[in-house]
């Protein structure tokens, strides 16, 4: 199930963080197709804080996504190759049709900079 994608500015996604059948928090790099997935799961019925902070840079793009204010490792990378066209769209939810889940948004934030501090 996908969490939020970037996408450029037509319309191609970049990258996108999602969970797993296990719970588990994963990333797809959507422009040099790759699937990466962690350990950490969400809890079911439990408000969680998601960060996905990516730096677009060609070969040496970067990822990094917070869970609860946590960084994930196994999800941030200094070596991704996203391209280089910025992110210039930010799609919440899934993409796909015939799931049933539900997923609740709250204070979503997307600015060009550190949301932390």
């Amino acid at each position: 199930m996908t969490l939020l994608q970037v996408a450029n500015g037509s319309g191609a996604p970049i990258a996108h963080v999602f969970i797993n059948a296990a719970r588990q928090l994963g990333i797809r790099n959507d422009y040099a197709p790759a699937t990466t997935q962690s350990t950490s799961a969400m809890t079911p019925g439990a408000w969680h804080a998601l960060e996905f902070h990516v730096k677009i840079n060609g070969m040496t793009s970067i990822t990094d996504v917070y869970l609860d204010g946590s960084t994930i490792p196994a999800l941030s990378s200094t070596s991704a190759n996203l391209g280089t066209s910025n992110v210039a769209a930010v799609w919440i939810g899934e993409n796909q049709t015939n799931r049933t889940y539900d997923v609740l948004y709250d204070d979503v934030i997307v600015q060009d900079g550190s949301v932390g501090p």
